[in-house]
């Protein structure tokens, strides 16, 4: 039979396990979702905050591969500002940046 103080020790090294797992886990937690925000700051254009080409790329793959595993319907919209060139040659950077930022809330 175990003595006494080596079964403390054997708990304090149990309960000092735990915690490290805690504080790993905490830290693994924590990785995973500085790599989500990364992950959604690399698919978001900086100055609309709309999803950029590459998150509509990813989209548009999931959603033929969705089509073509379960017939489900897909649709694409894809718009384009005409002559928006002429708003920054006209009006400046600072106010062609403003039309950019407001034109996806104007939908």
């Amino acid at each position: 039979m175990p003595s006494a103080p080596s079964r403390r020790s054997s708990r304090n090294a149990a309960s000092a396990s735990t915690k490290q797992m805690e504080i790993l886990g905490a830290q693994v937690r924590s990785l995973g979702d500085d790599l989500e925000s990364a992950r959604r700051e690399s698919e978001t254009d900086p100055l609309t905050r709309v999803p950029n080409r590459k998150a509509f790329d990813d989209y548009l793959a999931r959603s033929v591969e969705m089509h073509k595993a379960f017939g489900q319907a897909m649709s694409m919209l894809i718009v384009d500002v005409d002559h928006f060139k002429t708003v920054n040659d006209s009006n400046g950077h600072a106010t062609g940046d403003g039309v950019l930022r407001t034109w996806p809330t104007a939908w």
